[in-house]
């Protein structure tokens, strides 16, 4: 079946498309490998009226566990904070920023964008970046919004606040550069393999860890397979609750050694770092019906 490319109502209609046929990575890497941390803690669910304790275990051990592998790897990896969770612990995000990982924020508060009025979104966005610059000591680059839940206005008033890159969209699996009036923004979707879809309902989990490793690695090894004739990118997303628990730490392990295989080897990135570097080749990006066309 012919595929037709349909752009979603609330998004840019002069959204572009990288063209296959001219996307690199630095180094020779075919694939690119960008690892997600989204980090919250109980002082998140202020908006959403919720207590608990689960998410807790990723501020006070998880994300030290975490460190501890990715250094192991020498791999890079970005966090997404909300900026509730960055005020009430500031040491624990210097400390991942200190580590040579990328912090963004994850929200404001843990509330979906998409029903805000347009003044109290830009609010939002604007504590939640002051929130996670703050805590990190650096100023951050891009923004997740929660639950994937952004309104029409997200991605221009992001823009607006000086970001240079989005991962909120779960609706492709390229990244797509959207025409903004302050400025293009990058927007680098996650939709593939998420530890949470395997763990929740809280405390979880409802996949044994083998089977939960296997997403990630039948993935890894799809996309490192189709990389050998297109350059791919691998978003792969983990929460220091779950993964940060030492038994399930070895899902982490298996990922980053299976990317570390790949001939050649995965490009372990950080969100920021994508942006970057696709933000110095604007001459890649296409129309949609272009990019269809080089496939």
């Amino acid at each position: 079946m012919a595929y037709e490319f349909r752009v979603s109502p609330h998004l840019n209609p002069d959204e572009q498309l990288p063209a296959p046929d001219r996307l690199e990575w630095p180094e020779g890497h075919r694939l690119a490998l960008c690892l997600g941390f989204e980090m919250w803690s109980t002082d998140s669910f202020d908006a959403l009226q919720i207590i608990g304790s689960t998410v807790d275990f990723g501020v006070r051990r998880g994300y030290a566990n975490v460190l501890d592998v990715l250094a192991r790897h020498g791999a890079r990896a970005t966090f997404f904070v909300n900026g509730l969770t960055a005020e009430a612990h500031p040491g624990v995000v210097g400390e991942i920023a200190a580590a040579g990982h990328e912090v963004a924020p994850l929200g404001y508060t843990l509330a979906p964008h998409w029903d805000m009025a347009p003044d109290h979104e830009r609010e939002q966005i604007r504590r939640g970046v002051e929130a996670v610059a703050k805590a990190a000591g650096a100023p951050v680059t891009g923004w997740r919004t929660p639950f994937s839940r952004p309104s029409r206005l997200t991605l221009a008033a992001l823009r607006e606040a000086g970001l240079r890159w989005d991962s909120s969209l779960r609706n492709d699996e390229r990244v797509a550069r959207f025409p903004l009036p302050g400025g293009p923004l990058l927007e680098i979707p996650f939709g593939g393999a998420a530890d949470y879809n395997y763990y929740s309902p809280f405390p979880g989990p409802v996949k044994l860890m083998p089977a939960v490793r296997s997403v990630y690695l039948d993935e890894l090894d799809l996309l490192g397979r189709e990389s050998a004739r297109y350059a791919r990118l691998a978003v792969f997303t983990f929460n220091p609750s779950y993964t940060g628990r030492p038994a399930d730490l070895g899902m982490l392990d298996a990922v980053l050694a299976a990317a570390g295989e790949l001939e050649p080897s995965a490009w372990p990135a950080r969100f920021g770092d994508v942006a970057e570097w696709l933000g110095g080749h604007e001459e890649w990006f296409v129309s949609p019906d272009e990019a269809l066309e080089s496939a």
